[in-house]
């Protein structure tokens, strides 16, 4: 279901992006057979790497955080319908596809892709270990854990280098009464 995926998607664009390709394919696998094991294995490379940027291209040979951004993908999907990404592919033509995702999700009055990404981010925040029943991502207990920066106890950080549709954890430990950090 995979591979067929991808020669679904070379229909609407061949020169599809690493991440769009993979991690749609991933999604389109867990969609077809939710029994196959592909998307809680490969989601918790994605979530190690909460502060790389979503349509960061491999380097080298591809590795685990372009399937497991399939959590993305369904995350998305689950809010928007899954005729978001059929209706995301029909307007690429060789477009950068987080800019074309972002007019997708406008189209039709809904959210822009930064609403939409803060929503999945703060899902990716609440698994494995940090699981809340009732909030989150479908399987949320089985699909690894976010790394958050531990020990802080203000909330000061300097210089913290971020890149879009990306995200970073924080965990303080003492805040002033009424205090609001997200």
């Amino acid at each position: 279901s995979h591979e067929y995926f991808h020669a679904v998607q070379t229909g609407y664009d061949p020169n599809m992006s690493a991440v769009l390709s993979e991690g749609s394919a991933v999604w389109a696998t867990e969609r077809f057979d939710p029994t196959l094991t592909d998307f809680e294995g490969f989601t918790p490379s994605y979530l190690a790497k909460p502060e790389r940027s979503l349509d960061q291209e491999p380097t080298g040979p591809v590795e685990g955080y372009i399937y497991g951004s399939a959590l993305f993908f369904e995350c998305l999907t689950d809010h928007r319908g899954p005729d978001t990404l059929r209706d995301l592919f029909e307007r690429l033509h060789g477009q950068p596809w987080l800019p074309e995702l972002d007019a997708t999700l406008q189209a039709d009055g809904g959210a822009p892709l930064a609403t939409e990404f803060e929503r999945c981010a703060n899902f990716n925040l609440f698994t494995g270990a940090r699981t809340r029943p009732g909030y989150g991502h479908r399987r949320a207990a089985q699909l690894g854990t976010a790394p958050v920066t531990e020990g802080l106890t203000s909330f000061a950080v300097p210089k913290a280098r971020m890149f879009r549709a990306s995200s970073r954890y924080y965990r303080v430990s003492a805040l002033e009464a009424g205090s609001a950090v997200w």
